[in-house]
């Protein structure tokens, strides 16, 4: 990380949200030459969407006065590309605590297969303005942002906005492209510059709604394929690898629009994924021959994704019904019918000495494979556990036929889904279960087809202030101590014990029946010790 004047983190500016306004209040407040917005923050108020950061392009300073005039309103650290400082991101009162990136108007040009291969050319300061004060230094900029443009993905990311009138300059047609919805490439190497383009062109696909324009899908084509991380075996390992944290970010974004599944059908059908999740490629076109569905596995995932896309799912669900059935190639198993089958095997089948893996479950070995997945790509752990733990449990029986049980059976299921799983991850799993039963066929399944999956959620919601956690009990360790049961591992048993009884019967969630339960435990322990 940078460090910004004093030697300071620049992170250490702790400061509240600040807004659009303020920000550009404070750009303004820098008496920089000229200061344009340009990127995603433009681009998303032309679609009328918030923007979640402005960056900033100006001209007419040396790298060292903008540096310099930074350090001033706060703490600034220094922004590199190809070991040149081409601007600085600034943490100050108005910065917000993400901070602000001001950038130097450059071209550049790569050298190289790596993201900091690059020769840089930053704009120079006229030699006629030169030696006038920064904030007196007038000029026609339009020529040093058309070459600023030129090193930028695509037109829509390509208009400036001049922070003190407003007004837009639009040296690639960006807006007329934005209006369309087309994503156009503004160089032909825009892609061997930076392959991973793609994946960002295909975020705006997911989110924005647009599609590529003829010339740019067929140099995404190319290029995408050539995108390889860390842990895959490249086809073409001359295209330098692409570090897992860049690649998994733009996948979160593309799973975070509600085009997700068109996104991935796109990277499916350009071979995008066997170097990215190559778990997932090998589901490609894989027949299930099921009775329970008539897609192939990647055409039934993307399917069920699109539910997902169409119910704004969250973000970890919907990184869960990317992986849920990705452990289906390696687990099918022809049974008796002649068709295809992917539950595990029982423990005394001879298959777990032939062919262990194929004797799983699907859900079983998917989970472990979605792990492996977003492990190479160094998601957060956390992330990892949520997303592992849903293809794990995705194939859960509460829901089946939960609609035709009597109400006193649905509260005592619903209890012990709470029990087993949580209420949010119980929410996420019928999420993920709607998705699935959605995803069987290419047409809209029969009126009443989630009604179980409904009709549990709205149990479930009666039933989660009922006892289904320790925490929830009416007796705690201490008070097992007191009645004579030593410290250590038997509490928690005896806890464990008495939780399961109460979810059964919450009526017995009393001090007292919990310790007379708990004292017959105790007895049966010692009785049997005699």
């Amino acid at each position: 990380m940078g460090k910004g004047k004093d030697g300071e983190c620049a992170n250490s500016y702790m400061m509240a949200s600040a807004t659009p306004e303020q920000v550009i209040s404070g750009v303004q407040s820098l008496g920089l030459p000229i200061a344009y917005q340009v990127g995603g923050c433009v681009r998303d108020q032309i679609l009328q969407k918030q923007s979640k950061d402005i960056d900033v392009m100006t001209c007419g300073v040396t790298p060292q006065e903008l540096l310099d005039l930074c350090n001033r309103a706060g703490k600034a650290e220094e922004l590199t590309v190809g070991n040149q400082l081409v601007g600085v991101r600034l943490y100050s009162d108005w910065s917000g605590p993400e901070g602000i990136e001001i950038a130097l108007a450059r071209s550049e040009k790569s050298t190289g297969g790596g993201h900091g291969d690059f020769h840089i050319s930053p704009m120079e300061v006229p030699q006629a303005i030169a030696s006038r004060p920064i904030a007196e230094r007038q000029w026609d900029w339009s020529e040093q942002i058309m070459l600023d443009a030129q090193r930028r993905d695509f037109s829509c990311n390509a208009i400036y906005q001049n922070i003190q009138t407003g007004e837009f300059m639009d040296p690639t047609g960006g807006i007329e492209d934005l209006s369309k919805k087309i994503l156009r490439a503004i160089s032909n190497s825009s892609f061997e510059d930076d392959p991973l383009r793609v994946l960002r062109g295909l975020a705006r696909v997911s989110c924005d709604g647009m599609r590529f324009d003829p010339a740019t899908e067929s140099m995404a084509k190319e290029w995408g394929r050539k995108i390889w991380i860390p842990g895959t075996e490249p086809e073409d390992s001359s295209v330098g690898e692409l570090s897992a944290e860049r690649v998994a970010a733009e996948l979160t974004k593309i799973l975070s629009g509600d085009g997700s599944s068109r996104a991935l059908q796109n990277m499916s059908e350009w071979g995008m994924l066997r170097c990215i999740l190559p778990e997932w490629h090998r589901c490609i076109s894989f027949d299930q021959q099921s009775k329970y569905h008539n897609l192939t596995v990647d055409q039934h995932i993307l399917r069920a994704l699109q539910y997902a896309d169409e119910r704004h799912y969250s973000l970890p669900v919907k990184w869960a019904v990317l992986m849920h059935d990705i452990g289906k190639p390696d687990t099918a198993k022809k049974g008796k019918d002649g068709r295809l089958h992917y539950y595990q095997l029982k423990p005394d089948h001879p298959m777990w000495k032939s062919d262990p893996l194929r004797a799983q479950g699907h859900e079983h070995l998917g989970s472990a494979q979605a792990r492996d997945s977003m492990k190479r790509l160094k998601m957060p752990e956390s992330s990892i556990t949520q997303v592992e733990n849903l293809v794990r449990h995705h194939m859960f029986s509460e829901e089946r036929d939960f609609s035709s049980r009597s109400a006193q059976k649905q509260e005592l299921l619903a209890r012990k889904m709470l029990y087993k799983y949580g209420l949010e991850p119980s929410q996420m799993l019928l999420d993920v279960r709607r998705c699935d039963l959605f995803g069987k066929s290419l047409s809209r399944p029969e009126e009443g087809w989630q009604k179980d999956a409904d009709q549990l959620q709205a149990v479930l919601e009666q039933q989660k202030h009922q006892p289904h956690r320790i925490k929830d009990l009416a007796i705690n360790g201490g008070r097992l101590i007191e009645i004579g049961i030593s410290p250590g591992p038997q509490i928690g048993s005896i806890l464990e014990k008495l939780l399961k009884q109460v979810v059964g019967q919450p009526e017995i969630n009393t001090p007292e029946k919990l310790e007379s339960i708990a004292r017959k435990q105790l007895h049966m322990v010692q009785a049997n010790k005699e």
